[in-house]
């Protein structure tokens, strides 16, 4: 059974009262949306994240909040071009397209927008390397403690910690009302780059790459298929385990992030010289001459400075031209759920070598690199002692003196359960004040837990 957009664009809210869900006049509802996650609390912490260099020195490197609002200008770009492609023959649209109402391409350009902005809010400090870190940690931790009973999920959920469902929880369930921050359903839908559950993962070699990762923790199974049914995912039971198809957008909220962090991320990496200025101008200008059938202004062009701006905005204006073109060739798979890879893999073969020949520069080069490395590393020290003490804490069968001290240091959005009571939800809840933290509050965090600093009265 094919999508169809008049549920794929549903403007209900998740939590909110529908006979109540009067638009505003001036905003539509997904331009709403957007603005609700400007403002969250979790949105603004991404200044304090790392993308790829921990607590960088540079104003030149990028955070999760620059990654975040770069991300989303792509995706802007990315729906609003799609949008209008597919506007021009809604009358022909076999998807219900021409059934909505009052629709604008730019409203689709605001659904992708939405979802990139929200697409890294579940991430821990220190970039990927905390996300492992927490898995790790849960991995020995539960290893040695067998008497904690959990079921096969909860306990993947644990070990496989995932930024994508982390980032869910809070849009949805962030609050003890459990009310999150109220969105629409299809930005909701188009968020979820992974709508299944952390048992159907199946890493870098799933059939499917909706599931490669994971997109909703247990604890959230009931929201995220209250937002798939009123958006009409269709859903597919592999070993009688239920997960979805993407919504449409949310291949467009993938490119816009895979587009930007391949080349912003090598932006980075020869503004502090781990890239030297010739390797980026020959990954580059290639891409550039490729899209565009020519450089004449670049030529002209004095300095390195100068000639970096160009070609990585050159470079990603003209990959994002070229998935939207994927997306409308490939149109009726997506709609009929039969498209299985990300947009970037359906470029064509001179672009997609040329793209994974930045790729391996940058791993090579910027993620490899020592100084990287060794922030990493300090990472994962930072978070595993925050966790052997606050998951000492909530595992007590009676919770010490010392332990009700801890656990008063956590905020009251992460106490949606009384810790005796679910040591799953409580781990997971902990898991998540954890991951909230900035870089640096982490690590003044561990400091005065451990001694090596005094609080500050």
């Amino acid at each position: 059974m094919a999508l169809n957009w008049v549920k794929l664009l549903n403007s209900n809210r998740l939590g909110f009262d529908q006979t109540n869900n009067a638009q505003s006049s001036s905003r539509s509802s997904w331009q709403i949306d957007y603005d609700r996650i400007v403002f969250s609390s979790a949105f603004r912490k991404l200044q304090g994240k790392t993308q790829v260099i921990p607590i960088p020195e540079s104003e030149f490197v990028h955070t999760r909040l620059t990654h975040s609002i770069e991300v989303s200008s792509v995706g802007r770009s990315l729906g609003a071009a799609v949008g209008e492609k597919l506007l021009a023959n809604k009358h022909q649209d076999k998807y219900g397209l021409n059934e909505v109402e009052h629709f604008a391409a730019q409203d689709m350009g605001t659904i992708v927008a939405t979802a990139c902005l929200a697409h890294d809010l579940g991430n821990p400090p220190f970039g990927h390397s905390g996300e492992s870190c927490i898995g790790a940690f849960f991995c020995k931790f539960l290893e040695n403690n067998k008497d904690i009973d959990l079921t096969t999920a909860q306990t993947k959920d644990l070990c496989n910690y995932e930024g994508n469902a982390a980032g869910f929880r809070i849009l949805t369930n962030q609050s003890q009302s459990n009310t999150g921050l109220m969105l629409s359903y299809s930005s909701l839908a188009a968020f979820s780059k992974y709508p299944c559950a952390s048992t159907l993962a199946q890493g870098k070699n799933a059939a499917w790459s909706g599931q490669k990762k994971f997109g909703y923790f247990i604890a959230d199974h009931r929201a995220f298929t209250i937002v798939a049914e009123a958006t009409g995912l269709q859903n597919h039971s592999p070993n009688g385990q239920i997960a979805w198809h993407r919504h449409p957008l949310s291949f467009l909220m993938e490119a816009a992030d895979d587009i930007c962090y391949r080349i912003v991320d090598l932006e980075d990496g020869c503004r502090i010289n781990f890239i030297n200025f010739n390797t980026y101008e020959s990954l580059l200008l290639p891409i550039v001459e490729y899209c565009f059938q020519g450089n004449h202004r670049y030529l002209s062009m004095s300095t390195d400075d100068e000639k970096i701006i160009y070609l990585r905005a050159k470079a990603i204006n003209g990959l994002t031209s070229a998935v939207a073109e994927v997306f409308m060739a490939n149109y009726d798979k997506i709609m009929s759920c039969e498209y299985r890879t990300t947009l970037l893999d359906g470029l064509n073969a001179k672009l997609m070598g040329l793209i994974t020949a930045i790729n391996n520069v940058s791993l090579n080069y910027l993620y490899k690199a020592k100084p990287v490395v060794a922030l990493e590393l300090v990472g994962y020290e930072v978070i595993t002692g925050l966790l052997e003490l606050f998951i000492t804490a909530v595992s007590e069968v009676k919770i010490s003196i010392r332990s009700k001290q801890l656990l008063s240091i956590v905020p009251a959005n992460f106490k949606r359960v009384a810790y005796a009571d679910n040591k799953y939800e409580s781990m997971l809840d902990i898991a998540g004040f954890i991951a909230s933290m900035t870089d640096r509050e982490a690590i003044n965090l561990y400091r005065q837990l451990k001694g090596i600093e005094l609080p500050r009265v």
